[in-house]
């Protein structure tokens, strides 16, 4: 595709992305158009980053595309859970602001359920029941996983709409 090279050799799969974020994404591809607003210059003045919040939210954006690909795995939710214990006191209003411009701000919430269900002894509840089964089979049976995706899709679907993010 234009948005990724990927080579594939039995024991590796390389993929280079030539973008933060796929045009078929929509709204995420046009939000991340201009990725060098959120550029930050380090401390040196020899390299830009993103700010902690810029960074988990565009984590959270390139989990959902994963997420609805069925391509994901347990170290994902243990990525959000290590980026927030490494960054305690990012500004949790910035990032549920960006997160609801993006439409993504209840599928945050349903992460956070997650890390909280996997990590900090929360009860589970049918969204991290649905999640912990995908994030499990997602590298074991993509045939299994994708039935799953489907099924989740249908069940939380609108007049043909999907649904699943808002929902979980």
């Amino acid at each position: 595709s234009d948005y990724e090279l990927v080579w594939v050799c039995p024991s590796l799969k390389l993929e280079l992305h030539t973008g933060l974020v796929p045009e078929f994404l929509g709204s995420h591809s046009e939000y991340y158009s201009d990725s060098w607003h959120f550029a930050q210059k380090d401390e040196t003045g020899a390299g830009h980053h993103l700010s902690p919040e810029d960074h988990f939210v565009y984590l959270l954006v390139h989990f959902a595309k994963h997420y609805l690909n069925s391509t994901i795995c347990a170290k994902d939710i243990c990525d959000f859970h290590v980026w927030r214990k490494a960054h305690p006191h990012m500004d949790e209003a910035y990032m549920r602001q960006e997160l609801k411009k993006l439409g993504l701000d209840k599928f945050y919430d349903s992460i956070l359920a997650l890390i909280g269900n996997w990590f900090e002894g929360q009860p589970a509840t049918e969204a991290t029941e649905l999640m912990t089964e995908s994030v499990f089979w997602g590298g074991v049976s993509q045939e299994h996983n994708d039935a799953a995706v489907k099924g989740m899709m249908k069940r939380y679907s609108k007049n043909g709409d999907s649904m699943l993010i808002q929902k979980l």
